[in-house]
């Protein structure tokens, strides 16, 4: 099953996270004026019509996170961890695909 959210900041990490932690691929729709920043965040030095299709775990993410207006993205560098989680950064249109493997338990802190 698969979840789809817009961006709607710290109400959507939220929603994430439960998802990972319920093992549910969730994509999530970024309005259209992050791509070009995005771009330039994580490809500066291509030159590929603005096109971006990278996976990655929470070190990508952090690395999204780090465009201005996606900061609470952090927040989801855990709940990644622990469900073993990747994401897919995908542009044009931007959006952030989060895939958990089923074949593994999420861990639990405490």
């Amino acid at each position: 099953m698969t979840t789809r959210l817009p961006w709607q900041g710290r109400e959507t990490v939220d929603r994430i996270a439960e998802n990972l932690t319920n093992r549910r691929r969730t994509v999530l729709k970024l309005a259209a004026a992050y791509h070009h920043a995005r771009r330039l965040r994580l490809n500066p030095q291509k030159h590929n019509r603005g096109l971006i299709d990278l996976s990655g775990d929470a070190t990508l993410l952090k690395r999204v996170a780090s465009v201005a207006g996606l900061g609470t993205l952090h927040a989801l560098a855990t709940p990644m961890h622990d469900a073993n989680a990747r994401v897919r950064v995908r542009s044009a249109p931007p959006q952030l695909v989060f895939e958990v493997p089923i074949d593994r338990p999420v861990l639990r802190r405490g």
